[in-house]
């Protein structure tokens, strides 16, 4: 007869604490995971104003690559709020959008952008009101909390307006 070693991990001594990650990229957070490979897909396959759904696809590569990275960064608010809570106001925001761009249709000679702004602008209001920051660091000289990022890309999609 042989003897079989025991291949299971012995216990850890109460001192020592194993290296866990966190949740995973998209983990408890579905509804922003297919807002954000949707508006990623839609960008990248349609052309400006071809359909109906180009309301969802950003103009530039500019703002595909600030937009998908906000995006994944607001994944924290559905892990917070939950995806229900989550999904309605990306949807009432979405049906405030299109309802703006349709009755100001003729006010701006340009039109309004297009893109998954109204959403992605909910879920900033929704960051700033859920996540607290972590961290603070200085910036050249300037106070920054970790947070200050999430912003600076919300102001790049608010004044790049598709150029």
């Amino acid at each position: 007869q042989r003897l079989v070693a025991d291949r299971t991990m012995p216990e850890l001594p109460p001192e020592v604490t194993p290296v866990r990650g966190g949740p995973g990229p998209f983990e408890g957070s579905p509804v922003t995971k297919a807002l954000l490979f949707g508006s990623l897909v839609l960008s990248l396959t349609l052309r400006r104003g071809s359909s109906a759904l180009s309301a969802l696809a950003f103009a530039t590569g500019g703002e595909i690559m600030v937009g998908s990275l906000l995006l994944y960064k607001l994944t924290e608010v559905e892990r917070v709020k939950g995806s229900g809570p989550t999904a309605s106001a990306i949807l009432f925001a979405a049906l405030g959008q299109y309802l703006t761009s349709v009755a100001l249709r003729g006010v701006f000679a340009d039109g309004l952008a297009s893109g998954p702004y109204g959403p992605v602008f909910c879920l900033v209001a929704a960051f700033t009101l859920t996540v607290p920051s972590v961290t603070s660091f200085d910036l050249f000289g300037v106070r920054v909390t970790n947070n200050a990022f999430v912003y600076l890309g919300a102001f790049h999609l608010a004044v790049s307006r598709g150029s």
